[in-house]
């Protein structure tokens, strides 16, 4: 799974946002039965290794998205989109692929 920042803009500044997102991506998981096995947060976007075993990703992530935004949106004053669109996933089918 990748989420990108709106125009390619940051969408972590430090590592307070990190842990707020890890925070919020923690209690939705956990809402909606899923397993993060793997992350990667750059400054502009993630990667997400997940097992999502009931197809619950897009709440899941509809309500991390809604949630991140609005504190990034209140700490850095950000008018506007904070991710591009929609996140981007594919299932992983073999190791070549991960």
């Amino acid at each position: 799974m990748v989420q990108k920042g709106a125009g390619g803009q940051q969408i972590f500044e430090d590592a307070e946002d990190r842990l707020y997102y890890l925070n919020l991506l923690n209690r939705s998981f956990q809402r909606h039965h899923m397993r993060l096995l793997a992350w990667c947060l750059m400054d502009n976007h993630t990667h997400l290794l997940l097992d999502d075993p009931d197809a619950n990703v897009s709440e899941a992530f509809q309500r991390l998205g809604t949630g991140y935004a609005m504190f990034f949106k209140g700490k850095t004053g950000l008018e506007g989109p904070v991710f591009k669109g929609r996140f981007y996933s594919k299932p992983i089918e073999d190791d070549n692929q991960l």
